[in-house]
């Protein structure tokens, strides 16, 4: 009994191969919307999330509080990017998210968590100048985290009043 490679398409096998081959396009259409409509949600999330860390830089730099408070609030808002960013929790210590952030090869954020550390425990009193040394590295990190990310009047933003 011999088959001969013509006999496969006579008929129902010839409809199910090409009702087969539809299915398949028609989910990898499927599929191809939904990854694009995906990847627009997860950018516009991290351009508001930009936008707020910028929002947040801007009115800490107009800000006429004290180097302590400014620190505080440096401090939440690094937290909050880094947990909504990065999925790191808000009670992790900055040795910790240094040390994660050295895995990952992400000199920037490994920086920006040394010089937080230092400020925390290297016994100096905050003043103006860490201040401004740390807004400029969390501005560079939101602006690196986004190249869209532009904080008006750059210039003017980044004086400490």
């Amino acid at each position: 009994m011999r088959v001969d490679f013509l006999d496969l398409f006579k008929g129902s096998v010839l409809i199910w191969v090409i009702t087969a081959i539809l299915f398949l396009v028609v989910v990898l259409v499927i599929v191809i919307i939904f990854e694009k409509k995906l990847a627009r949600d997860v950018t516009r999330k991290r351009s508001v999330e930009r936008m707020r860390l910028e929002r947040k830089i801007v009115a800490l730099r107009k800000s006429k509080a004290s180097p302590e408070k400014l620190f505080a609030r440096i401090d939440k808002s690094a937290r909050d990017f880094l947990g909504k960013r990065h999925k790191i929790s808000r009670d992790t210590d900055y040795s910790e998210i240094m040390e994660i952030f050295a895995r990952k090869n992400d000199k920037q954020l490994e920086d920006f968590s040394q010089s937080m550390l230092k400020a925390v425990y290297s016994g100096k009193k905050i003043d103006k100048g860490m201040i401004k040394i740390l807004l400029n590295e969390l501005e560079d990190i939101a602006v690196s985290h986004g190249k869209e990310l532009h904080i008006k009047n750059n210039k003017a933003a980044r004086k400490i009043k």
